[in-house]
């Protein structure tokens, strides 16, 4: 590892925590149980008077002598069909379900507040890591991979795009190459890093099929199944991914085990081009072999991103040790079908035949519900849908957007018991459902606003710049800064041109709002 550990500030001991930050902490959590708790959760939680201080002083045990008791290292694992159509023979139509001690994931959540602290506080993290942190998402992790790569196309430029899958990779960890990582480079060291030695060690699973119980397993490499601290681990593990791009001068975007690749350039520049990405990804294959970690070749895919009139026939394959990975027209980022145009048409088509697929399911049960259970189904199986990552839907033509309203007015109709030819507005109001457009419209502001209140990731407030306030009219009208762009089916669908455009044109009294709920509420208002 790069990092030394004289240069970063140390994290020796685990403060004590208070009967009232465990009795927060409690009450936060859900009531979920594992065989191996005394009694269920929610009987817990109906005690927490008579039980806070024994709790308490087995946390606090756990953090000062550096020890996480075996039975908080058991895991009972069950598993539950990926999907009702794989067949129950094939051991991959699966999923396993690791179940763990209650009061284990209470010394976990106290052992990851304190090690998040540590690591913000000394800006330790990954900034282009989306996964388990604070104010960040799958959304806005595409939100600005969007946007990067329509900045890109706008200035007449290719964008090289590899998508990389790590097959099994929460399970192969290197519990010694994750500790040393811990001391290195987060500074973890002393009491604390005795304790997640203790953690990581000795801990065992066994299966649970039917009431019957196999053998107990012990496990030796990966981060737990089913814990608190195992994603936030697991990212930490592959922090040097990003160190091994930046070197590369290849930008990137990581969430948990998805990681994209991308590089700006002129086509005539594609070979150079070539060979700058498979240096990148020669030298990420060895990290991973060093580290334990597999690529998934099978789901490793590339994409060539231009202009609607290029023609990238022409352009060669990659290859990742001698062997050759096809270009392809499409790959599917974070739940959103990318496709070589960004045209995002087949995303559109897919989620507006998805919808319409469970509407007609709905349809069959509607007389047997009341118009509330319609209106949670709805939103729960259709509306979640059609919102999700519907900021980059902007700027998209009315013809493709047209199949996202014609699904949001079968949903409305639907809840209400409204014909086919009954207008669409007066329902739409009576549900205070806003149109797609300007579900997307709001969705941007609402991703400004959290940019301007410090409450959004980084990455994404950069694309942001307030107008340097001269004391003129025009200043006051536009406190952000509109962005230059060349086309409008390009640079003017990106966040950082549509986001201080809608913002602009806001009236002063809802720009000026600070409470985040209360904005929420007042620019759905004003849509209307």
């Amino acid at each position: 590892f790069e990092s030394s550990c004289e240069t970063v500030e140390k994290l020796e001991y685990f403060s004590s925590v208070s009967e009232h930050q465990i009795e927060n902490i409690i009450r936060l959590t859900n009531n979920k149980s594992c065989e191996l708790d005394p009694i269920p959760t929610w009987l817990l939680k109906q005690c927490i008077p008579a039980l806070l201080p024994i709790i308490t002083k087995i946390v606090n045990l756990s953090l000062h002598d550096a020890f996480v008791p075996t039975l908080f290292k058991q895991a009972f694992l069950t598993q539950i069909l990926k999907n009702i159509s794989l067949s129950t023979d094939e051991e991959n139509s699966f999923r396993p379900i690791s179940n763990l001690s209650y009061v284990s994931k209470l010394i976990e959540k106290v052992v990851d507040t304190q090690l998040t602290n540590h690591i913000q506080e000394h800006n330790l993290d990954e900034s282009l890591q989306s996964a388990y942190k604070k104010h960040h998402s799958t959304e806005t992790a595409w939100v600005r991979l969007h946007n990067d790569i329509l900045s890109e196309l706008d200035d007449n430029k290719t964008v090289l795009l590899v998508s990389l899958d790590l097959s099994a990779a929460f399970d192969t960890i290197d519990h010694s190459i994750l500790l040393r990582l811990l001391e290195s480079r987060l500074g973890v060291s002393g009491q604390c890093l005795n304790w997640f030695r203790s953690y990581l060690s000795n801990r065992t699973t066994r299966v649970i099929i039917d009431g019957k119980r196999s053998d107990i397993k012990r496990v030796n490499f990966g981060v737990p199944q089913g814990s608190v601290l195992g994603p936030k681990l697991f990212t930490l593990y592959i922090l040097p991914l990003g160190d091994i791009a930046r070197k590369h001068n290849v930008q990137f975007h990581i969430y948990a085990d998805d990681c994209q690749l991308y590089i700006s350039f002129k086509y005539e520049n594609r070979l150079k081009t070539i060979d700058r990405m498979e240096s990148l990804m020669h030298d990420i294959k060895t990290w991973m072999t060093k580290n334990m970690v597999k690529l998934d070749d099978d789901k490793t895919k590339f994409l060539v991103l231009t202009g609607p009139r290029r023609d990238c026939s022409d352009f060669p394959c990659l290859s990742i040790e001698n062997e050759s990975i096809v270009k392809s027209e499409s790959v599917t980022l974070l739940g959103v079908e990318l496709d070589d145009k960004l045209t995002l048409k087949s995303h559109v088509r897919n989620v507006a035949k998805s919808c319409f697929f469970k509407l007609r399911n709905m349809r069959k049960i509607r007389k047997c519900i009341t118009e509330d259970a319609a209106r949670i189904m709805v939103h729960s199986m259709i509306t979640s849908r059609l919102d999700y990552c519907n900021a980059t839907l902007y700027g998209l033509p009315n013809c493709d957007l047209d199949r996202l309203y014609s699904v949001q007015k079968l949903a409305a109709r639907l809840i209400t018991g409204t014909r086919k030819y009954d207008h669409i507005t007066p329902i739409l109001e009576r549900l205070h459902w806003l149109p797609v457009k300007k579900r997307m419209e709001y969705k941007i502001l609402l991703l400004v606003f959290k940019c301007l209140q410090g409450t959004a990731p980084e990455y994404l407030s950069k694309l942001l710049k307030k107008r340097e306030n001269k004391g003129t009219r025009a200043d006051d009208k536009n406190p952000l800064v509109i962005p230059r762009f060349k086309k409008v089916t390009q640079g003017g669908r990106c966040f950082g041109r549509s986001g201080p455009t809608l913002w602009n044109n806001l009236p002063d009294n809802l720009r000026l709002e600070t409470s985040f709920s209360i904005f929420k509420r007042r620019l759905k208002t004003h849509f209307f």
